[in-house]
């Protein structure tokens, strides 16, 4: 059995654990403080979070860990052409959201930062609409749930689809805002809701 090793929040390993929860896989969830992690990191053990510990390796880099898990459980795509546009939309996601990853651990969201996040998630959504429309399909890139989807909906969902979002009472207008620009967008994160209903009813609560 493999295990993954993450903080006790959603963060970077959202998509993963998402991933593997939608596929049935049973695995050990280590949580650390970030207290543990620092004593890891002083003592050479680990560099950054998440990793994936398996039959006495290994494996980290966020982006590169959904891909090999993506990979093996049948979520990346074989055909060439659609597997780029999967990867581009798995690298440009995180480049575009992690500036907002201080906010959510100060717990700090001035005005000014709050129409950043605007901002960005309107992007966001231009960029998967863009993509929808494209090739007509239910999701990302396909007809079938790719790492892709799993990249971009974990996240939002520790956003949107969480009660206990830090950040949850200054975002929720800006959303029903954005709803009513990027329809299909939404619809897209509707047919991931139904995806992906059991893990959101089960996982814990955390703040992002």
């Amino acid at each position: 059995m493999g295990k993954l090793c993450y903080f006790d929040i959603h963060g970077r390993a959202a998509p993963i654990r998402m991933l593997l929860a939608h596929k049935g896989i049973e695995y050990e969830d280590e949580r650390l403080s970030f207290e543990a992690f620092g004593a890891l990191k002083a003592a050479g053990k680990v560099k950054a979070l998440p990793v994936w510990e398996e039959d006495g390796k290994i494996f980290n880099e966020s982006k590169a860990l959904l891909r090999f898990l993506g990979t093996r459980h049948g979520y990346y795509p074989r055909d060439v052409n659609i597997a780029w546009q999967c990867d581009a939309l798995v690298d440009y996601f995180p480049a575009l959201v992690e500036k907002f990853n201080k906010h959510f651990l100060s717990e700090e969201f001035p005005e000014e930062v709050l129409d950043d996040f605007k901002e960005t998630m309107d992007k966001l959504m231009e960029k998967c609409e863009t993509q929808l429309t494209k090739h007509g399909k239910k999701f990302l890139v396909n007809e079938n749930l790719t790492i892709a989807d799993f990249m971009i909906f974990g996240n939002i969902a520790s956003w949107f689809c969480n009660d206990s979002f830090v950040f949850k009472e200054q975002t929720a207008d800006l959303m029903e805002e954005l709803r009513d620009d990027h329809r299909m967008f939404f619809k897209w994160v509707d047919y991931m809701k139904e995806e992906c209903a059991e893990h959101l009813e089960k996982r814990e609560a955390r703040k992002f």
